[in-house]
C-alpha cells in the first residue's frame, strides 16, 4: 500500500519506511496511477531494489505527470505550485547504459555475464554508469519551461555542502563543472546525470555515490586490448575520475528531500503553508504497466538491438587471427577473417549475411568449424562458455569480483 505523508516539515530522518505523525494510509483502491497524475509537487520514494522496476516506475511516474505547469498558463496563479516530481531509488548492482550507446563499447560484457549483473538500457541519453546500494538515484521532473540542466545538480551541491561535517555528512566539498556535473574539489565526479526532453516536459535523472565499491564499477567499465576494438556511432561515455562523498545515505535523501521541498513551495518555518506530497512506493503498489515496461527493457531487442550499427574487431596471436564482425541493431551481417581463416568462417559468413545472427558469444560461435576459435569467440564477446572467477588488482593484492560484490 502506497504510504504518503502530508507534510515534509517535521521529518528529521527519514528512513525506508518514512513514519510520523503526519503519515496516513490510503484505502487501497487508491491506485499509483491516480496519485501520479494529481497536480501539485510530489515526491515519490522507491523501497524497491529491483533496477528494472525502478527504472521502469521511473518512466511510468514520468509518463503520468500532468503535462502543463499551472505557471506556463496564460493567466497564471501566482500562488499555483507547480506539477514538478523528485522520485528517489536504490538499485542493487547493475550497469545502466544510455539510448544511443553501445554496450558492447561501454561495459565488459563478459565480466557482467559471469557476475550475473544486469546490463541495462535506459530511456534517457547520457553516458554509462554504475549502480550499486551503495548510491543513490534521483529523478527531477519539471515542465518543458521550468528545465533546466544546472537547476537541480546546483540545488544538490548546495545543499549537501550545507550539511557541512554534521554526523553522516559528505567528507568532500563539492561544486559545478562546465558541463553541470557534481565534482569535489580536485574535479573527481561524484554524480553522473542523463537528461530526456519532449514537448511539455523533461527529466533530469543522476546517480550520487556515497559509499560505492568504486574498485567493482572500474572493473565493470574497463574493457582490455583482450576484448577487442570497436568503431561505431554510438555515443561513447565521456571517461573521468570518480570518488565518493562518503555521506550516510538516509541523511542524503533527506537532503535533497528537503532541498527540492524548498525550492517547490514548503517554507518549514511556515506551518500554515504549502505542502509538498511524499509517497513511498512498494512493490505490491506496482501496476502491470510498470512490470510490463520492466519486462520490455529485459528483452534483447530493447538491451542490445537498439545499439547504432558498428564493427568489432578482435585478435588472436596465439590462433594467429584476426576477424572483424559487422553488426546493425544487435544483429550480426557480416563476418570478414585472414586469408587463413576463410574456410573456418564461410558457414557463419552465409548464416549472417542471409539471415543474421544475433550478436550472442554462443550463437556466433555455433556456426565457426573450428571449436578453438568458437570458445574464442564467444569469450570475447560476452564471456559466452566461460565460468572462470574474474580477478582484479586492489592495491597490490588480487581479489574476486564476486567477493567484493559481497
Amino acid at each position: 500500500m502506497i504510504r504518503r505523508i502530508q507534510t515534509l516539515r517535521t521529518i528529521k530522518r527519514p528512513q525506508i519506511c518514512y513514519t510520523n505523525r503526519h503519515q496516513h494510509r490510503y484505502n487501497s483502491t487508491v491506485t499509483l496511477e491516480t496519485i501520479a497524475s494529481q497536480p501539485g509537487p510530489q515526491i515519490f520514494v522507491s523501497a524497491i531494489s529491483d533496477p528494472f522496476l525502478n527504472l521502469a516506475l521511473e518512466e511510468f511516474l514520468y509518463d503520468h505527470m500532468p503535462a502543463r505547469d499551472p505557471k506556463s498558463e496564460p493567466n497564471p496563479d501566482p500562488d499555483a505550485l507547480s506539477n514538478n516530481r523528485l522520485v528517489i531509488y536504490v538499485n542493487s548492482p547493475c550497469v545502466v547504459i544510455g539510448r544511443n550507446q553501445n554496450p558492447w563499447r561501454e561495459a565488459n560484457i563478459p565480466v557482467l555475464e559471469s557476475l550475473r549483473i544486469p546490463m541495462i538500457r535506459r530511456k534517457s541519453g547520457g553516458g554509462t554508469v554504475v549502480h550499486d546500494l551503495g548510491n543513490v538515484n534521483y529523478c527531477f521532473m519539471t515542465s518543458n519551461e521550468d528545465f533546466s540542466r544546472e537547476k537541480h545538480s546546483k540545488m544538490i551541491m548546495e545543499s549537501v555542502n550545507a550539511v557541512g561535517d554534521a554526523p553522516g555528512g559528505p567528507n568532500v566539498e563539492l561544486k559545478l563543472n562546465s558541463r553541470f556535473d557534481i565534482v569535489d574539489i580536485s574535479d573527481n565526479k561524484v554524480s553522473g546525470s542523463a537528461y530526456k526532453i519532449q514537448r511539455h516536459k523533461a527529466y533530469h535523472h543522476g546517480t550520487m555515490l556515497l559509499n560505492s565499491k568504486l574498485d567493482v564499477l572500474k572493473a565493470l567499465l574497463h574493457r582490455g586490448e583482450n576484448l577487442g576494438v570497436i568503431e561505431g556511432n554510438g555515443t561513447a561515455s565521456v571517461k573521468s575520475p570518480v570518488t565518493n562523498i562518503g555521506m550516510e545515505k538516509n541523511l542524503f535523501i533527506e537532503t535533497v528531500i528537503k532541498g527540492f521541498s524548498g525550492m517547490y513551495g514548503v517554507d518549514f518555518e511556515d506551518e500554515s503553508g504549502p505542502f509538498v506530497q511524499l509517497n513511498v512506493i512498494q512493490q505490491s503498489d506496482l501496476p502491470e504497466k510498470v512490470y510490463n515496461t520492466a519486462e520490455e527493457m529485459k528483452t534483447y531487442h530493447w538491451a542490445y538491438g537498439q545499439t547504432p550499427k558498428f564493427t568489432h574487431v578482435i585478435k588472436n596471436d596465439d590462433l594467429d587471427v584476426e576477424v572483424e564482425f559487422f553488426v546493425e541493431k544487435g544483429i550480426l551481417k557480416d563476418v570478414k577473417a585472414d586469408s587463413e581463416h576463410l574456410q573456418q568462417f564461410k558457414y557463419l559468413k552465409s548464416v549472417a549475411q542471409n539471415e543474421g545472427v544475433q550478436y550472442i558469444g554462443g550463437k556466433i560461435a555455433a556456426f565457426v568449424t573450428d571449436e578453438r576459435l568458437g570458445d574464442w569467440i564467444a569469450k570475447t564477446i560476452d564471456g559466452s562458455g566461460t565460468e572462470k572467477e574474474e580477478i582484479v588488482l586492489v592495491g597490490k593484492k588480487e581479489k574476486s569480483l564476486k567477493d567484493m560484490l559481497g
